[in-house]
C-alpha cells in the first residue's frame, strides 16, 4: 500500500505538467503498474498533493486535497 501511494505521489507531478499525448502514455503505464481502473487513475493523477485555498469568515485557510475511498456498493 505505501509503494502504491509513493508511485501515486510521483506519478502525479508529472502527470500535471506535461501534454495530453504525454498524460495518455503515463495514464496507460500508471493502470497497468498499480491495477487501477483508467477513470480512477485520472481522479488519483489529477487530485493527488493538490491544495484549494477556502475562507470561512474572514480568514483565508490553505487546504490539501484528499482523495477518500468510497465503500463498495453491494
Amino acid at each position: 500500500m505505501q509503494e502504491r501511494r509513493a508511485l501515486t505521489r510521483e506519478v502525479a507531478v508529472q502527470y500535471r505538467k506535461v501534454n495530453k499525448a504525454e498524460k495518455k502514455r503515463i495514464l496507460g503505464e500508471f493502470t497497468q503498474t498499480s491495477g487501477c481502473h483508467r477513470k480512477y487513475a485520472i481522479t488519483l493523477l489529477t487530485h493527488k498533493g493538490k491544495r484549494r485555498l477556502l475562507r470561512l469568515g474572514a480568514q483565508t485557510i490553505q487546504v490539501k486535497i484528499r482523495h477518500k475511498n468510497r465503500p463498495k456498493r453491494e
